[in-house]
């Protein structure tokens, strides 16, 4: 499972998150793409066949499935990237490559791209473009990021989750649909191998509570029923 990567995640408080934020920040290092508050702001696109394939996979908890998606920072087109989340015995691991805006304009619209040298994750997206993936919804939410190096971890604080109409990507006023109650926010620790001693004891918390979900599947739920592809 070469790699794969543990992911730990957690429904957390504002209350909870201040203080254990504040003992992170001590041990780790900010993520150095982010502004000076370590912090920055994604807009995922995610696809998905007409028959709710992935949605389903995730609400089922399949144990080998595949997200696909491209993503933006702040809002921003200077950087985009197609990504394939794969999920596997519990374990994440993610392929990607970078796009053109032509390239994402040409892929919603389930086109495939005219070049003589793709990446693996490009053509593996493709034949799902061919089965009818298509883009179905946006989801926003403010990152916090922090790495340590030992054990290749990396910590997140995902905060103002919002689903999205697929037409919102670039736009930077969308406030969209919040998925989690006021206050709530999501922490992930994401490690290679091991996790060290010096970051599990800052998660001894018995107030912390471990979750599993996606913020996909949570956006779309925010939508059921009411989304429409964007052609």
């Amino acid at each position: 499972m070469s790699g794969y990567r543990t992911e730990l995640k957690f429904l957390c408080s504002e209350k909870q998150l201040i203080p254990l934020e504040n003992r992170i920040s001590l041990l780790c290092e900010k993520d150095v793409h982010a502004d000076g508050d370590g912090r920055y702001r994604i807009r995922s696109m995610y696809f998905d066949s007409a028959d709710s394939e992935c949605y389903l996979a995730c609400k089922s908890g399949v144990d080998d499935r595949k997200k696909y998606r491209i993503r933006i920072y702040n809002e921003s087109r200077d950087r985009i990237s197609l990504e394939c989340k794969k999920g596997l015995h519990g374990k994440k691991k993610k392929d990607s490559a970078l796009l053109s805006e032509d390239d994402l304009e040409a892929l919603k619209c389930g086109e495939i791209l005219k070049s003589d040298n793709k990446s693996a994750p490009l053509i593996d997206f493709e034949t799902k473009l061919v089965t009818g993936y298509r883009p179905v919804i946006v989801v926003g939410y403010l990152r916090t990021a922090y790495v340590y190096p030992a054990g290749n971890v990396r910590i997140t604080f995902d905060r103002e989750i919002t689903a999205m109409p697929v037409e919102s990507f670039f736009e930077p006023y969308e406030s969209g649909i919040p998925i989690l109650p006021e206050g709530k926010a999501i922490l992930e620790v994401k490690y290679t191998g091991f996790l060290p001693k010096a970051i599990k004891n800052l998660l001894k918390d018995d107030s912390l509570r471990a979750c599993s979900y996606s913020k996909y599947a949570l956006c779309r739920d925010a939508f059921l029923g009411t989304l429409q592809y964007s052609l």
